[in-house]
């Protein structure tokens, strides 16, 4: 218990998060603790989650209707090739050649049956449009939403009202939910990377989205309502 609370005082020591003279005390708190809030978020990434999946089958819906997506090659059943295509999806010309000896077909069969296989595991045009507009749409809502609600406010015109009562300030319901579109979005690509197209950036991906939601809750905790909407 020690250990976890000494790391916790060292994340949150107020000498390095708060201007001088000022403690954690000093800036209102909510009165249910953001018990409120870890229920609005937890809810909007399960609504998110199912407004993606139900919008990726209306999109794969509307693709098959109008014959947009290409029609795949049909791959004949190998027992040997499909063993030898789940650990090497581009074999060498050498294996190529130690293939079609073993299995009795040339060498120009098995390197189509390869190709004509891999061209199965890449994505059709209704997945990269669902994934590629489900974002589109998203990110102009949000942005149009966080302009609308900045208008108003005199920060979007003078950044020097940014700091005005820094750091005893309070949040806008606009900003707050600004906040919880951003942190849910992001919360929710982490569990749908799993079914979306798996690209090349995988990994960078995830440090991404993982960094996104880690700097999103800095500067909601942080307070700073103003400068972070900038």
């Amino acid at each position: 218990m020690n250990l976890i609370t000494n790391i916790n005082n060292w994340v949150w020591n107020e000498k390095f998060w708060l201007p001088e003279n000022y403690s954690f005390k000093d800036i209102p708190q909510r009165p249910d603790n953001g018990a409120t809030l870890l229920q609005q978020l937890a809810s909007m990434i399960a609504l998110l989650v199912l407004v993606r999946t139900v919008y990726d089958y209306c999109i794969r819906w509307l693709c098959k209707r109008y014959k947009l997506d290409t029609e795949k090659p049909k791959v004949h059943t190998v027992p040997a090739l499909d063993e030898f295509y789940k650990t090497t999806k581009r074999p060498s010309d050498t294996e190529i050649l130690v293939l079609s000896k073993k299995l009795d077909m040339t060498e120009h069969r098995v390197y189509t049956w390869f190709q004509r296989r891999r061209s199965l595991d890449k994505p059709g045009l209704s997945k990269k449009l669902s994934e590629s507009s489900w974002r589109f749409i998203f990110y102009t809502s949000v942005f149009s939403y966080g302009f609308y609600s900045l208008k108003s406010t005199p920060w979007l015109w003078d950044s020097s009202y940014c700091w005005t009562d820094f750091p005893v300030q309070t949040v806008h319901s606009s900003t707050e939910m600004y906040y919880l579109l951003q942190l849910s979005f992001y919360s929710s690509l982490l569990i749908t990377l799993l079914s979306d197209i798996r690209r090349s950036d995988f990994n960078e991906q995830v440090i991404h989205h993982i960094a996104a939601i880690t700097v999103i809750l800095i500067s909601f905790t942080n307070n700073e309502s103003g400068s972070d909407r900038l």
